[in-house]
């Protein structure tokens, strides 16, 4: 049986002793109470996941819209929305480095993915903004 994120597996006795202890690291995980949550348990992480992509994709769309007119050059919109949406993706995980002890090359891993989906979105919103009338 695979551990992890989908697992139902209950924790081996050790690990719950030296929970219990507070020698080890503790976890929080909360029982399924709704439909929501058991659909987030059997479907893993993946709408979670959809759905922190579309609300990052809309504030990125936001302060695009703020700042950015219409009939704007592409490098421009990428350059608005990239830094927008990267700092959504990517910034929040040097926090656990230093607060949670992880190591800190899994966050400049978190920190290329998080540049590979700013640059995806980036080039979404670039390819897509509107061009003036007429030019």
């Amino acid at each position: 049986m695979r551990v992890g994120a989908c697992s139902r597996a209950p924790p081996r006795k050790s690990i719950a002793v030296r929970d219990a202890r507070g020698t080890a690291a503790g976890r929080t995980s909360l029982p399924a109470r709704s439909i929501l949550e058991r659909l987030r348990r059997a479907c893993c992480p993946f709408p979670a996941a959809f759905a922190y992509t579309l609300v990052v994709s809309l504030l990125a769309g936001y302060v695009a819209r703020a700042t950015v007119a219409p009939g704007a050059e592409y490098p421009h919109v990428f350059q608005v929305v990239g830094a927008a949406s990267w700092l959504a993706y990517a910034w929040s995980i040097p926090a656990d480095s230093i607060w949670m002890g992880k190591p800190w090359s899994s966050t400049f891993v978190y920190r290329l993915d998080g540049l590979i989906y700013a640059s995806l979105t980036a080039g979404s919103f670039a390819w897509l903004w509107p061009k003036v009338a007429g030019a």
